[in-house]
Formats: C-alpha cells, sequence, structure tokens
C-alpha cells in the first residue's frame, strides 16, 4: 500500500478538531461537584461532641471518686486501705530485692482527754492540724496515712536504723514544739499534743503482720515509758531512741511555714465522707 499525503492530511485535521472540541467543552461545561453533605451531619458532629464531653466528664468524676475512695476525709490524709496495700508492696519489694524501709505507728497522747474536756469539733481541728504538720515533713518516697481514731503511720524508704530513728524523732520533736489553735471564732484555744511513736525496720522474712505487731509494740512501750518519746524495735527488744539535742530555734525554723498552713487547714470546714 503507497502511502498518501492526502489520506494523512484528513486523519490529523480530524484529530485537531476533536482536540479543539474537547478543549472547549472542558473548559465551559460544569466539572462534576462532590455531593452535597447530608442535611443531619451537622447535627450529628454536635451530637459527637457531646458525647465526649459527657465522657470526658464522667471520666473526671471517676478519678474523682477513685482519690475519694483513697484518702481519709478529715486528714486529707491517705486511709488506712492505701497504707496496707503501700506495705503489702514493700514487703514484695523487700523480698525480692531487699529493698528495706521502715514503719512507723504515731499516736497522740492523751486524745481522748481533749475530746472529752473541749469536744469532738476541737479534737477534729487538731487530728487535722498534727496531719498537716507530718505532711509538712515527708520527703520523696514517704507515705503518712490515718490509720486510726488518733493513730498515723509513715512509711520511709529507709533501711538505715540510725537514719530510720533520726526521721521518727523529728516527727516527734516537730509536733511537741507546735501549739495547735483550735475551737471557734467566739473561742479559741491554743493547744499542746505530743506524739508516742513506734519503729520497726523490714527485714526480708517479715510478713504483714510481723512488721505491724513489732511497730506496735514499740508503740506501747513509749506509751507505757512517759508518753512524746520514740521507741525502736529491734527485732527482739524495744529500746528507747535517746532524744537528738534539738536547738529549740532550729526546730522553730523548721515549723515556721508549716504554722501558717496548719491555721489555714483548721479554719476550713470538715470534708464530709
Amino acid at each position: 500500500m503507497m502511502f498518501s499525503w492526502t489520506v494523512f492530511l484528513i486523519v490529523l485535521a480530524v484529530g485537531v478538531a476533536q482536540l479543539a472540541v474537547g478543549v472547549v467543552f472542558g473548559r465551559f461545561l460544569p466539572l462534576r461537584s462532590a455531593p452535597p453533605a447530608p442535611a443531619h451531619l451537622p447535627d450529628l458532629q454536635a451530637r459527637l461532641a457531646t458525647a465526649e464531653e459527657r465522657l470526658q466528664s464522667q471520666a473526671a468524676e471517676i478519678e474523682s471518686h477513685a482519690v475519694a475512695a483513697r484518702t481519709d476525709p478529715l486528714t486529707r490524709l491517705s486511709n488506712r486501705r492505701v497504707f496496707e496495700e503501700e506495705l503489702d508492696w514493700r514487703l514484695a519489694e523487700r523480698g525480692r530485692n531487699g529493698t528495706g524501709f521502715a514503719l512507723v505507728l504515731i499516736d497522740l497522747d492523751h486524745f481522748k482527754q481533749l475530746n472529752d474536756t473541749h469536744g469532738h469539733l476541737a479534737g477534729d481541728q487538731a487530728l487535722r492540724a498534727v496531719a498537716e504538720v507530718i505532711r509538712g515533713l515527708l520527703r520523696e518516697g514517704e507515705l503518712a496515712a490515718r490509720v486510726g481514731g488518733e493513730e498515723f503511720a509513715l512509711i520511709l524508704p529507709e533501711g538505715n536504723p540510725g537514719a530510720a530513728q533520726q526521721r521518727a524523732e523529728t516527727v516527734r520533736a516537730a509536733l511537741a514544739v507546735q501549739r495547735f489553735s483550735v475551737g471557734g471564732a467566739n473561742r479559741t484555744l491554743l493547744l499542746r499534743l505530743t506524739a508516742s511513736i513506734g519503729l520497726a525496720l523490714a527485714d526480708g522474712r517479715d510478713s504483714y503482720a510481723a512488721l505491724v505487731r513489732r511497730a506496735d509494740e514499740a508503740l506501747y512501750a513509749a506509751k507505757h515509758s512517759g508518753r512524746n518519746c520514740v521507741f525502736f524495735h529491734d527485732g527482739r527488744r524495744c529500746r528507747r531512741v535517746e532524744r537528738a539535742a534539738h536547738d529549740e530555734s532550729r526546730l522553730d525554723a523548721l515549723c515556721g511555714d508549716l504554722r501558717q498552713r496548719v491555721a489555714e487547714v483548721v479554719a476550713q470546714p470538715v470534708a464530709q465522707p
């Protein structure tokens, strides 16, 4: 077949014409647009936003209840449940890793007499003030809890007997030097409260009951020895911890910033369980 320039030019002209028509129609005909959003979409988005807000509110409420379940409502320290869980965990860590720690039991002296003489409202104010002093003395890794009426507990990450005794003695001295203001606007009392303290260090063979029993025996030894003192159970017997030569001015400096905090805490309404 021979090549024909005439046929070639005709075919080329037809192709150019088709291309031109395509360009013209492409410019002047509207492009296909996306389908319009469903009419109910804004309402659905609003409902999703409301549901998210409710979920966030419920999460915050659940967290608040969880915190309340682990906090003593009067003193705002950890409650007995938290203390028991922490003690179990520390004992397990002690058994696995040999991590030493100390248990300190603190019992306020003659507290029943305070309640009987000045009333339970004054007693509650005193407990909150004592808790604030203890809270102000806490170091990183230490736990303070209210475990009974006028009984508190400390768990100290301290396996050295001398250092643990020093910490317990510091708590005793800080409480003894304070003067606690209780009462209402028309009748304010300035009270001095002391505490008897029992101390025991965990060993690798301790159970929960054994460690608490030793600390409790040390506490009762302190009570029977005149109160306002610290006794340490060394695993065989209870012995008195000698009081450090506390400088009164140094103790005042230690507790100075606590006094304002204690006054503010006592003035606050008592939280209801």
